[in-house]
């Protein structure tokens, strides 16, 4: 009797991960969807949150540039008694980076947070000026600026401070708090208070909102939602 075997094209516990992480993906958008209406959007804006922010990701819109410099390594051959031998040189080169903003990572965030604060800002009072200063101080402190390659910052660590301190500073108005706090805390903290840094960094673009910081901020949307 022959028997019909069925090979995962994975090992079993990697292959039940990815098939979780799909169904979670693909039930997110209709989840964060119906979170955003709780918050006050339409259902067509509601739903395209989301999905807009990740699709947004690759457009970087240039604003202006400014001179910096780019570490460069080489070869050099060097004589030593008529034998050449190898040398690892290191070079500084002029260049132009470009600072750009993210439209994913923040116009589309920026303006979620403009909609919520236009229906909550005067119930929020002293709790958002508060929130979005530490938790800009917070990200200040986190983020790094790496050579040739941008800002970069541990995303997971904002999203949930800002949750947290919105929960202990109301809980009523927690999502809102979280987002907006989250959001303008990464931008500000993150990006905004290193852009003094850029002549050291080498790359051929600064995306505010963009590369090492947009995963902060898109944790920050999916945990506030989470939060209503």
């Amino acid at each position: 009797m022959n028997k019909k075997i069925i090979h995962l094209p994975l090992a079993l516990p990697f292959f039940i991960l990815l098939a979780v992480t799909a169904l979670f993906f693909m039930f997110l958008p209709i989840f964060a969807g119906q979170a955003f209406a709780k918050l006050g959007f339409s259902p067509l804006v509601a739903f395209s949150i989301l999905p807009l922010s990740l699709l947004g990701s690759v457009v970087n819109i240039p604003l202006y540039s400014v001179r910096s410099e780019q570490e460069v390594l080489r070869v050099r051959l060097a004589s030593f008694y008529g034998l050449l031998y190898p040398q690892l040189v290191r070079e500084r080169r002029a260049r132009r980076t470009v600072i750009a903003i993210n439209l994913g990572g923040a116009v589309i965030p920026l303006a979620v947070s403009s909609l919520l604060l236009a229906r909550s800002w005067q119930a929020l009072t002293w709790r958002l000026p508060l929130a979005i200063w530490i938790i800009a101080l917070l990200c200040y402190k986190l983020a790094r600026v790496a050579p040739n390659v941008g800002i970069v910052m541990p995303g997971f660590i904002p999203p949930l401070a800002s949750a947290a301190l919105a929960l202990l500073l109301t809980k009523d108005l927690a999502p809102a708090l979280a987002y907006v706090s989250g959001v303008v805390g990464v931008l500000v903290g993150a990006d905004l208070m290193n852009l003094g840094k850029v002549s050291k960094l080498g790359a051929p673009m600064l995306s505010i909102g963009g590369a090492g910081t947009f995963d902060g901020i898109f944790l920050t949307g999916l945990i506030s939602v989470l939060l209503v």
